[in-house]
């Protein structure tokens, strides 16, 4: 899993690219499960730009991160989906529950 991780003091910053597929979605939930573990206490962004394709075991995981962070008062931020990628987060209608950001800063999801 190629991902970048940034701690701000204000927020942690996870910039994917590759795509998160079968073959290394437990790489991405190892990598949420840690940052999650050490700071669940700030905004987790999720950059999302490099990436074209999540599975459905991916969105599962940024569900339960949303989750996870809701019940710490916090949250996790989407930030630069596709157009493919933003499409899926309104199928699932996670859109509707999570914070996204995109590319187009005049649609953004709500919370």
């Amino acid at each position: 899993m190629n991902a970048t991780v940034v701690e701000e003091s204000e927020q942690t910053l996870v910039s994917i690219s590759e795509d998160i597929v079968t073959e290394n979605v437990e790489q991405f939930k190892r990598l949420i499960d840690k940052l999650l573990d050490k700071r669940s206490d700030v905004p987790l962004v999720l950059d999302l730009a490099k990436i074209d394709y999540l599975c459905s075991a991916g969105v599962g995981i940024i569900a339960s991160a949303h989750r996870q962070l809701k019940s710490a008062q916090t949250e996790l931020i989407i930030k630069n989906p596709s157009e493919r990628v933003a499409r899926l987060f309104m199928v699932t209608r996670l859109d509707t529950v999570l914070r996204i950001l995109s590319r187009d800063s005049s649609r953004e999801g709500t919370r």
